[in-house]
Protein backbone atom coordinates (compact mmCIF):
# COMPACT_ATOMS: atom_id res chain seq x y z
CA UNK A 1 0.00 0.00 0.00
CA UNK A 2 1.11 3.14 -0.86
CA UNK A 3 0.61 6.60 0.41
CA UNK A 4 0.92 9.79 -1.47
CA UNK A 5 2.49 12.78 0.53
CA UNK A 6 -0.81 15.03 -0.44
CA UNK A 7 -2.70 12.16 2.10
CA UNK A 8 -0.22 12.29 4.86
CA UNK A 9 -0.40 16.76 4.64
CA UNK A 10 -4.24 16.71 3.73
CA UNK A 11 -5.10 16.30 7.20
CA UNK A 12 -3.06 18.84 8.88
CA UNK A 13 -3.60 21.37 6.42
CA UNK A 14 -7.27 20.86 6.86
CA UNK A 15 -7.23 21.61 10.50
CA UNK A 16 -5.16 24.62 9.73
CA UNK A 17 -7.68 25.83 7.12
CA UNK A 18 -10.69 25.20 9.52
CA UNK A 19 -9.04 26.34 12.70
CA UNK A 20 -9.03 24.59 16.33
CA UNK A 21 -12.17 22.40 17.05
CA UNK A 22 -14.42 24.19 18.94
CA UNK A 23 -14.43 24.13 22.41
CA UNK A 24 -17.50 22.33 24.14
CA UNK A 25 -19.48 25.02 26.46
CA UNK A 26 -19.57 24.07 30.03
CA UNK A 27 -22.13 22.09 31.55
CA UNK A 28 -25.12 23.85 32.93
CA UNK A 29 -25.23 23.11 36.33
CA UNK A 30 -29.49 24.36 36.18
CA UNK A 31 -30.64 21.19 34.25
CA UNK A 32 -32.18 19.28 36.85
CA UNK A 33 -34.59 22.50 37.90
CA UNK A 34 -38.15 22.31 36.19
CA UNK A 35 -39.93 25.40 37.94
CA UNK A 36 -39.98 28.59 37.39
CA UNK A 37 -39.53 29.88 40.74
CA UNK A 38 -36.48 27.89 41.44
CA UNK A 39 -34.92 29.13 38.62
CA UNK A 40 -35.46 32.56 39.11
CA UNK A 41 -34.39 32.53 42.90
CA UNK A 42 -31.46 30.64 41.56
CA UNK A 43 -31.12 32.74 38.78
CA UNK A 44 -31.57 36.20 40.69
CA UNK A 45 -28.96 34.70 43.51
CA UNK A 46 -26.54 34.54 41.16
CA UNK A 47 -27.01 37.70 39.82
CA UNK A 48 -26.20 39.11 43.30
CA UNK A 49 -22.97 36.55 43.76
CA UNK A 50 -21.69 38.00 40.42
CA UNK A 51 -21.52 41.86 42.19
CA UNK A 52 -20.73 40.59 45.70
CA UNK A 53 -17.78 39.12 44.06
CA UNK A 54 -16.81 41.42 41.64
CA UNK A 55 -16.64 43.63 44.56
CA UNK A 56 -13.75 41.67 46.33
CA UNK A 57 -10.47 41.21 45.11
CA UNK A 58 -9.34 37.84 46.70
CA UNK A 59 -8.03 34.95 44.53
CA UNK A 60 -11.04 33.09 44.35
CA UNK A 61 -13.59 35.33 44.45
CA UNK A 62 -11.83 36.40 41.33
CA UNK A 63 -11.93 32.55 40.13
CA UNK A 64 -15.86 32.11 40.80
CA UNK A 65 -16.39 35.36 38.67
CA UNK A 66 -14.54 34.12 36.02
CA UNK A 67 -16.85 31.01 36.28
CA UNK A 68 -20.18 33.14 36.62
CA UNK A 69 -19.30 35.02 33.43
CA UNK A 70 -18.99 34.90 30.17
CA UNK A 71 -15.40 36.63 28.78
CA UNK A 72 -17.18 38.53 25.94
CA UNK A 73 -20.52 39.63 28.31
CA UNK A 74 -21.25 43.35 27.92
CA UNK A 75 -22.05 45.01 31.44
CA UNK A 76 -23.74 48.33 30.93
CA UNK A 77 -25.34 51.05 33.53
CA UNK A 78 -27.04 54.01 32.43
CA UNK A 79 -28.02 57.24 33.94
CA UNK A 80 -30.01 59.83 32.93
CA UNK A 81 -29.98 59.94 29.53
CA UNK A 82 -26.63 58.26 28.67
CA UNK A 83 -26.01 54.52 28.89
CA UNK A 84 -22.52 53.63 29.93
CA UNK A 85 -20.18 50.54 28.61
CA UNK A 86 -18.07 49.17 31.21
CA UNK A 87 -16.54 46.40 29.77
CA UNK A 88 -17.05 42.98 29.07
CA UNK A 89 -16.39 39.85 31.01
CA UNK A 90 -15.74 39.46 34.80
CA UNK A 91 -13.89 43.24 34.54
CA UNK A 92 -17.11 44.40 32.99
CA UNK A 93 -18.63 43.06 36.37
CA UNK A 94 -15.94 44.61 38.74
CA UNK A 95 -16.47 47.59 36.78
CA UNK A 96 -20.13 47.47 37.45
CA UNK A 97 -19.59 46.69 41.31
CA UNK A 98 -17.78 50.02 41.80
CA UNK A 99 -20.26 51.86 39.41
CA UNK A 100 -23.00 50.71 42.01
CA UNK A 101 -21.16 50.96 45.30
CA UNK A 102 -24.23 48.95 46.55
CA UNK A 103 -24.60 48.49 49.73
CA UNK A 104 -28.20 46.21 49.40
CA UNK A 105 -29.88 44.57 47.39
CA UNK A 106 -33.58 43.39 46.21
CA UNK A 107 -34.57 40.68 44.59
CA UNK A 108 -38.32 40.08 43.79
CA UNK A 109 -39.86 36.56 45.13
CA UNK A 110 -41.68 34.39 42.52
CA UNK A 111 -45.47 35.40 43.66
CA UNK A 112 -47.21 33.71 41.16
CA UNK A 113 -48.20 30.12 40.06
CA UNK A 114 -45.50 28.41 39.52
CA UNK A 115 -44.85 27.42 35.91
CA UNK A 116 -42.78 24.52 33.91
CA UNK A 117 -39.66 25.48 32.32
CA UNK A 118 -38.78 23.84 29.51
CA UNK A 119 -35.02 24.09 29.92
CA UNK A 120 -33.58 26.09 32.54
CA UNK A 121 -29.85 26.27 30.22
CA UNK A 122 -31.69 28.30 27.67
CA UNK A 123 -31.50 32.34 27.55
CA UNK A 124 -33.05 33.29 31.13
CA UNK A 125 -33.66 36.74 31.95
CA UNK A 126 -33.57 37.51 35.59
CA UNK A 127 -33.45 41.61 37.16
CA UNK A 128 -32.32 42.61 40.38
CA UNK A 129 -32.31 46.03 42.06
CA UNK A 130 -28.72 47.32 43.71
CA UNK A 131 -29.32 50.03 46.20
CA UNK A 132 -26.36 52.40 47.74
CA UNK A 133 -28.66 53.62 50.36
CA UNK A 134 -25.92 56.12 51.72
CA UNK A 135 -26.54 58.26 48.84
CA UNK A 136 -30.05 57.01 47.84
CA UNK A 137 -29.31 55.22 44.22
CA UNK A 138 -31.06 52.68 42.86
CA UNK A 139 -30.10 50.57 40.01
CA UNK A 140 -32.08 47.83 38.30
CA UNK A 141 -29.96 45.24 36.44
CA UNK A 142 -30.98 42.92 34.07
CA UNK A 143 -29.09 40.13 33.52
CA UNK A 144 -28.91 37.94 30.70
CA UNK A 145 -27.96 34.05 31.10
CA UNK A 146 -27.23 30.95 29.05
CA UNK A 147 -26.01 27.49 30.63
CA UNK A 148 -26.37 29.16 33.98
CA UNK A 149 -23.83 32.08 33.05
CA UNK A 150 -24.31 35.85 32.37
CA UNK A 151 -23.77 36.61 29.05
CA UNK A 152 -24.94 40.15 29.59
CA UNK A 153 -25.92 42.23 32.46
CA UNK A 154 -27.19 46.26 31.68
CA UNK A 155 -29.48 48.59 33.72
CA UNK A 156 -30.41 51.95 34.93
CA UNK A 157 -29.40 54.35 37.95
CA UNK A 158 -32.04 56.07 39.46
CA UNK A 159 -32.05 58.55 42.55
CA UNK A 160 -34.89 57.88 45.04
CA UNK A 161 -36.49 59.18 48.44
CA UNK A 162 -38.07 57.55 51.19
CA UNK A 163 -39.85 58.56 53.95
CA UNK A 164 -42.40 57.21 57.06
CA UNK A 165 -45.81 56.72 56.67
CA UNK A 166 -49.00 55.98 58.88
CA UNK A 167 -50.48 52.83 58.28
CA UNK A 168 -54.46 52.36 58.30
CA UNK A 169 -55.80 51.60 61.83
Amino acid sequence: MTISRLTVFALPLAVLIAGPPAMAAPACDLAAIKGAAALQTTLGKRAVEVIQSAAKSSKADRARLAALVVPDAPFMLGSGDVGNTLGTGPEGAVALAKAMRANLFILEGWDYMDMPVEDACAEQKVAVEFLDNRVKRRCRITFTFVNGRVTAAEGWERSYTTGPLTPPK
